[in-house]
Protein backbone atom coordinates (compact mmCIF):
# COMPACT_ATOMS: atom_id res chain seq x y z
CA UNK A 1 0.00 0.00 0.00
CA UNK A 2 1.55 3.24 -0.92
CA UNK A 3 2.24 5.61 1.75
CA UNK A 4 0.23 9.52 1.26
CA UNK A 5 2.63 12.36 0.69
CA UNK A 6 1.56 13.93 4.06
CA UNK A 7 2.84 10.56 5.45
CA UNK A 8 5.83 10.39 4.08
CA UNK A 9 6.07 14.22 5.16
CA UNK A 10 5.55 13.80 8.79
CA UNK A 11 6.90 10.59 8.89
CA UNK A 12 10.33 12.23 7.96
CA UNK A 13 9.33 15.46 10.66
CA UNK A 14 8.65 12.40 12.96
CA UNK A 15 12.44 10.55 12.68
CA UNK A 16 13.98 14.28 12.49
CA UNK A 17 12.31 14.97 16.40
CA UNK A 18 13.39 10.70 17.38
CA UNK A 19 16.87 11.89 16.47
CA UNK A 20 16.60 15.25 18.64
CA UNK A 21 15.18 13.46 21.61
CA UNK A 22 17.68 10.97 21.36
CA UNK A 23 20.15 13.80 21.71
CA UNK A 24 18.39 15.56 24.32
CA UNK A 25 18.49 12.20 26.46
CA UNK A 26 22.16 11.50 25.85
CA UNK A 27 22.87 15.54 27.07
CA UNK A 28 20.29 14.85 29.63
CA UNK A 29 22.23 11.76 30.72
CA UNK A 30 25.48 13.55 30.48
CA UNK A 31 24.36 16.56 32.87
CA UNK A 32 23.00 13.82 35.14
CA UNK A 33 26.63 12.26 35.40
CA UNK A 34 28.08 15.59 36.11
CA UNK A 35 25.58 16.39 38.42
CA UNK A 36 26.08 13.49 41.07
CA UNK A 37 29.71 13.41 40.32
CA UNK A 38 29.64 17.19 41.84
CA UNK A 39 27.57 15.79 44.66
CA UNK A 40 30.22 13.36 45.04
CA UNK A 41 33.08 15.51 45.07
CA UNK A 42 30.93 17.90 48.00
CA UNK A 43 30.55 15.23 50.07
CA UNK A 44 33.97 13.75 49.80
CA UNK A 45 34.97 17.39 50.85
CA UNK A 46 33.03 17.91 53.94
CA UNK A 47 33.92 14.17 54.66
CA UNK A 48 37.56 15.69 54.75
CA UNK A 49 36.84 18.79 56.52
CA UNK A 50 34.84 17.22 59.56
CA UNK A 51 38.36 14.48 59.71
CA UNK A 52 40.90 17.71 59.73
CA UNK A 53 38.32 19.46 62.07
CA UNK A 54 38.69 16.60 64.15
CA UNK A 55 42.27 16.40 64.02
CA UNK A 56 42.47 19.86 64.24
CA UNK A 57 41.31 19.46 67.98
CA UNK A 58 43.88 17.16 69.14
CA UNK A 59 46.36 19.47 67.59
CA UNK A 60 45.18 22.79 69.57
CA UNK A 61 47.73 21.57 72.41
CA UNK A 62 50.88 21.19 69.82
CA UNK A 63 53.24 23.94 68.79
CA UNK A 64 51.86 27.07 67.39
CA UNK A 65 53.16 27.03 63.77
CA UNK A 66 51.30 23.24 63.39
CA UNK A 67 48.22 25.13 64.77
CA UNK A 68 48.34 27.59 62.16
CA UNK A 69 48.96 25.18 59.33
CA UNK A 70 45.78 23.09 60.08
CA UNK A 71 43.89 26.33 60.45
CA UNK A 72 45.14 27.56 57.06
CA UNK A 73 44.29 24.21 55.50
CA UNK A 74 40.55 24.02 57.28
CA UNK A 75 40.27 27.43 56.07
CA UNK A 76 41.36 27.09 52.35
CA UNK A 77 39.33 23.58 52.40
CA UNK A 78 36.31 25.35 53.51
CA UNK A 79 37.11 27.74 50.41
CA UNK A 80 36.81 24.77 48.44
CA UNK A 81 34.06 23.71 49.55
CA UNK A 82 32.25 26.96 49.06
CA UNK A 83 33.24 26.78 45.18
CA UNK A 84 32.23 23.40 44.94
CA UNK A 85 28.86 24.20 46.63
CA UNK A 86 28.81 26.86 43.40
CA UNK A 87 29.49 24.12 40.78
CA UNK A 88 27.04 21.82 42.63
CA UNK A 89 24.08 24.71 42.15
CA UNK A 90 25.32 25.67 38.67
CA UNK A 91 24.80 21.54 37.51
CA UNK A 92 21.57 21.42 39.21
CA UNK A 93 20.65 24.79 36.98
CA UNK A 94 22.46 22.91 33.73
CA UNK A 95 20.42 19.37 34.80
CA UNK A 96 17.16 21.20 35.11
CA UNK A 97 17.54 22.83 31.82
CA UNK A 98 18.66 19.84 29.68
CA UNK A 99 15.50 17.77 31.68
CA UNK A 100 13.00 20.97 30.33
CA UNK A 101 14.85 20.40 26.97
CA UNK A 102 14.35 16.81 26.96
CA UNK A 103 10.71 17.08 27.96
CA UNK A 104 9.90 19.33 24.91
CA UNK A 105 11.18 17.13 22.60
CA UNK A 106 10.08 14.15 23.59
CA UNK A 107 6.28 16.05 23.68
CA UNK A 108 7.09 16.68 20.23
CA UNK A 109 8.30 13.35 19.18
CA UNK A 110 4.92 12.17 20.81
CA UNK A 111 2.85 14.50 18.83
CA UNK A 112 4.44 14.54 15.73
CA UNK A 113 3.88 9.70 16.23
CA UNK A 114 0.88 10.26 16.55
CA UNK A 115 -0.38 12.26 14.08
CA UNK A 116 1.67 9.73 11.49
CA UNK A 117 -0.37 6.95 12.91
CA UNK A 118 -3.59 8.96 12.32
CA UNK A 119 -2.52 9.58 9.04
CA UNK A 120 -1.62 6.05 8.07
CA UNK A 121 -5.00 4.57 10.05
CA UNK A 122 -6.63 7.14 7.56
CA UNK A 123 -5.01 6.01 4.50
CA UNK A 124 -5.77 2.27 5.54
CA UNK A 125 -9.11 3.43 5.74
CA UNK A 126 -9.33 4.92 2.25
CA UNK A 127 -7.07 1.94 1.24
CA UNK A 128 -10.08 -0.62 2.32
CA UNK A 129 -13.09 1.90 1.51
CA UNK A 130 -11.51 2.04 -2.06
CA UNK A 131 -10.89 -1.93 -2.49
CA UNK A 132 -14.03 -2.69 -1.29
CA UNK A 133 -15.47 -0.32 -3.91
CA UNK A 134 -13.66 -2.02 -6.47
CA UNK A 135 -14.82 -5.21 -5.39
CA UNK A 136 -18.26 -4.10 -5.38
CA UNK A 137 -17.84 -3.42 -8.77
CA UNK A 138 -16.41 -6.65 -9.85
CA UNK A 139 -19.13 -8.70 -8.18
CA UNK A 140 -21.95 -5.69 -9.39
CA UNK A 141 -23.26 -4.75 -6.74
CA UNK A 142 -22.77 -0.69 -6.47
CA UNK A 143 -22.09 0.73 -3.49
CA UNK A 144 -24.73 3.49 -2.60
CA UNK A 145 -22.91 6.78 -1.05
Amino acid sequence: MPLSSRVKRFGELERLAGSREQEASRRLAATLDALREKEQQLDQLRTYLDEYQQQSRAAQGTDPTRWENYRLFLSRLSEAIQQQERELTDARARYAEEASSWRESHARTQALTKLVDKYRREDRQRMTELEQKELDELLGNPRKP
